[in-house]
């Protein structure tokens, strides 16, 4: 008899196992290349990506603006993926009050499972502002010479070699960037973030995460760090001029602070493991915070 129970329960778990199967809406897969090319110029480029990775180079001897990419979709046979592939375009598509300002999308409904993404490679001439707004993916930016501007819910970001300001919103993902000059704003609630080589202005509001910037502000530049969870480690001018207030709730602050010249010097509760420093550097002039609610700051001059 049991023998017999054993049996019909192996036949039961077969045949749920091939209904499964034979629903799966991520047995097959799809693809299918994408290009688009603009030789009229644009003053700004706004990307609406829900899923997948955006790659942007600027090249200052680019006449036009050339995309490419591959676009994916699922199915249970060969034959949905493609239909479900066919659904989705992508589309290049002037804004109706300024032929100069164009918006680079995928229509069709991504939000359905069976949608894979697409992921999409830009060459831009100098001179556009860059508005990117991404669902899932990693965005790298290298040589923009105008502001930036990503909105990003789950992914990585790379920038390099940025003149134009930066402001930053990410949700999910980490944060690397070197060379930029212009001031950078950012809001992140979950990763790292490493800037090395900053000449601007910097302002930092960030939840979960670990800080790792290194920065020359402007005369009466502002440098502020505010994290409530995660270390903070911080590289700054020795010759710069400003106010300096670097203070941790649960943690220590280290580093040195010889070859600044500090005034005012005031460290909580002792200069042995203090959890509270405040200085005047230089004679004052600019401002750089630096606070957390958990975690380690580490200060050295350069």
């Amino acid at each position: 008899m049991r023998e017999i129970g054993m049996s019909i329960l192996a036949s039961i778990l077969v045949l749920l196992a091939g209904c499964i199967s034979d629903t799966n809406p991520y047995a097959e897969k799809a693809t299918a290349d994408f290009s688009e090319t603009r030789s009229e110029d644009i003053t700004t480029l706004k990307i609406d990506w829900p899923i997948g990775d955006v790659t942007i180079v600027v090249d200052s001897d680019a006449d036009e603006v050339t995309i490419e990419g591959v676009i994916t979709a699922y199915g249970d046979t060969t034959e949905d993926a493609e239909a479900n592939l066919a659904e989705f375009s992508v589309e290049l598509v002037e804004s109706e009050s300024d032929s100069d300002v164009v918006t680079l999308s995928i229509s069709g409904t991504t939000s359905e499972d069976w949608f894979g993404g697409a992921d999409v490679e830009i060459e831009l001439p100098d001179g556009v502002v860059l508005e990117i707004e991404v669902g899932t993916g990693d965005v790298t930016i290298t040589g923009n010479t105008e502001d930036v501007d990503v909105i990003i819910a789950s992914g990585d970001l790379m920038l390099s070699e940025i003149e134009g300001n930066i402001d930053i919103d990410l949700e999910d993902g980490d944060i690397e960037m070197t060379t930029v000059e212009g001031d950078i704003q950012i809001e992140q609630s979950s990763g790292n973030l490493t800037i090395d080589d900053l000449s601007g202005e910097l302002d930092i509001v960030a939840g979960d995460v670990d800080v790792v910037v290194s920065v020359s502000p402007p005369d009466e530049g502002t440098v502020a760090i505010d994290v409530v969870t995660g270390s903070i480690d911080l590289t700054i001018p020795m010759d710069f001029e400003g106010d300096l207030d670097l203070e941790t709730a649960i943690g220590v602050i280290s580093g040195s602070l010889e070859g600044f010249s500090l005034t005012n010097t005031v460290a909580e509760p002792d200069y042995v493991t203090p959890t509270h420093i405040s200085a005047t550097m230089n004679g004052g002039g600019g401002v750089v915070t630096a606070e957390t609610t958990l975690g380690d700051i580490t200060i050295a001059g350069m």
